[in-house]
């Protein structure tokens, strides 16, 4: 069987003085783009796959709620999407 590993240094996030600022920059400049920050690198936090998965579905719940209210819903076969 083959195998393809990657190590990913650090792979917990790592805080230092002076992330928080960073941090919330990152995090608005990829929102002013459309870019939601997720995940445990997306957020700069200390989560489980749990948690990530749960943020991930309110995101999408959130989005897909906003997207009826405002533009209305297309279905496409089992798959709704706001035109």
């Amino acid at each position: 069987m083959a195998a393809n590993v990657m190590a990913i240094e650090p792979a917990y996030v790592v805080f230092s003085l002076g992330t928080q600022p960073m941090i919330a920059e990152a995090q608005r400049f990829l929102r002013e783009w459309g870019v939601e920050p997720l995940g445990r690198y997306g957020r700069w936090e200390y989560s489980s796959m749990g948690q990530v998965m749960r943020d991930a579905l309110n995101w999408a719940s959130d989005l897909r709620s906003s997207m009826r209210m405002s533009r209305g819903v297309v279905e496409l076969g089992n798959i709704e999407r706001g035109q």
